[in-house]
């Protein structure tokens, strides 16, 4: 299998990788900062991806896996474009919802001395998906490409709270989520892309 796309991407990694001996996967990671899953030509900021196309579509991956982050702009059509040709391979394409966004009073909560993983620290669910997962509506327009929902992973009533079963969930205002709460996602999210391929 294959993991594509940003920083968002690798910090999936830490998700991934307590599962794969058991599971008997074997990953190659393709993450880079700013490196969203598009065509080469629009996206300069990530010269590599024309060798991560070039080895998606030769590479004879089962399955890729891909995520972003949700701020990005481009459209639907620019993933899409980037999408199919893999798709069109025979390998099965899974996209992982993004994180939530987190307001920066969020984050200065946490930094607080007063913080408490009990207290109220944490972005309102209509801020943190104000941004559509464009990634996530591409590949829901590919026949046989699945898609994780992970809201139920990172909000309750309406809020994404920033501490979650005493566990800081992201690092930064950029929604790039701790490597201790990766692992605690870890059989759950793996489960549910198990899952996913089973359909």
């Amino acid at each position: 299998m294959a993991l594509v796309g940003d920083s968002h991407a690798a910090a999936l990694l830490a998700v991934l990788e307590p599962q794969l001996n058991a599971l008997n996967w074997r990953l190659t990671a393709f993450t880079g900062q700013t490196c969203g899953w598009l065509p080469p030509a629009l996206s300069r900021s990530c010269p590599g991806l024309t060798v991560i196309r070039r080895d998606l579509l030769h590479g004879h991956y089962a399955i890729v896996i891909a995520t972003e982050i949700r701020v990005y702009t481009s459209s639907i059509a620019d993933h899409l474009e980037a999408m199919e040709p893999v798709a069109a391979t025979g390998a099965r394409i899974v996209v992982v919802e993004d994180t939530p966004s987190v307001s920066a009073a969020s984050t200065a909560c946490v930094d607080r001395i007063t913080y408490s993983p009990t207290g109220a620290c944490g972005t309102p669910e209509g801020v943190a998906y104000r941004d559509p997962d464009r990634l996530a509506q591409a590949a829901d327009r590919i026949p046989g490409a699945v898609v994780i929902h992970t809201r139920r992973y990172f909000c309750r009533g309406g809020f994404c709270p920033a501490t979650i079963g005493n566990v800081i969930v992201y690092r930064d205002t950029a929604a790039h989520i701790t490597a201790s709460y990766a692992r605690t996602l870890s059989p759950y999210l793996v489960e549910a892309i198990e899952r996913a391929l089973r359909r």
